[in-house]
């Protein structure tokens, strides 16, 4: 008889976390929410770029416009897409499990995935396409490090905010109260993070930040600040939520 081939078990190993991943994926492609939000920013960033042709608004001020709005508006859609991601299935969660052959962390981690690649490809679907153009027709030119120091304030945020999101949708069974509880916190962020010295963290900080990064002046030590402030929590929460889960009756 011949041996089993010792490459073939570390690739089974992948194919549950694939399949859940890709299906909660296409669940977010297929998504009225994600639609409508990767529809309405289009839509509005197209608008904002013609406005500024015609008012001959300088590149640096419409984008920072733009950007703005994924951290101090676009973050509640982020919420509902994140913060139901497991609570909304309650019902089907059991089944899924047991099943699909899928264990409980490769269900919960392709949550996070899916979760974190849908909020962030909406992003750069819209800020990058504008960012071009906007640098080609607009004046006050901005350069390329600057348009990627902003976008990494953006995504790091949006991260930060989608791992919270799914880890709240574990923690809570209704989705709602997921939705709400995360919603209010992030309504006073600005002042959580004040009272923990971490004012970096801040929205409106990090506003005024990808405004100096676009304008030319960004400051380095100011985004590692704020990569390591939310991108070290965000791999905590990650690992605490899949031990939750793990743990958790379905």
């Amino acid at each position: 008889m011949a041996s089993p081939d010792p490459t073939e078990q570390p690739t089974s190993r992948w194919l549950p976390f694939l399949g859940a991943f890709q299906f909660d994926l296409n669940e977010m492609v297929r998504s009225r929410v994600v639609q409508g939000w990767l529809a309405f920013t289009a839509l509005f960033a197209f608008g904002a770029m013609m406005n500024a042709v015609e008012k001959h608004i300088a590149a640096p001020q419409l984008l920072t416009e733009v950007f703005k709005g994924y951290i101090l508006v676009w973050s509640t859609v982020v919420i509902i897409i994140s913060a139901g991601a497991v609570s909304a299935e309650s019902g089907v969660v059991a089944d899924s499990i047991l099943s699909r052959g899928i264990t409980r962390h490769a269900y919960i981690l392709s949550k996070y995935a899916s979760r974190l690649l849908a909020a962030l490809a909406v992003c750069l679907l819209v800020l990058l396409p504008l960012s071009y153009f906007a640098s080609v027709h607009l004046s006050g030119g901005v350069e390329l490090k600057g348009v990627l120091t902003a976008l990494l304030y953006v995504l790091v945020h949006m991260t930060f905010l989608t791992v919270l999101g799914v880890t709240f949708s574990i923690w809570f069974d209704r989705a709602v109260v997921g939705i709400a509880v995360l919603w209010v916190m992030c309504y006073f962020f600005g002042a959580i993070c004040s009272a923990l010295d971490l004012g970096f963290m801040a929205p409106m900080r990090l506003v005024r930040n990808m405004s100096a990064a676009l304008g030319g002046a960004g400051d380095g030590g100011d985004l590692w600040q704020v990569c390591v402030g939310f991108g070290a929590p965000s791999v905590a929460l990650c690992a605490l939520g899949a031990l939750w889960f793990a743990r958790r009756d379905v």
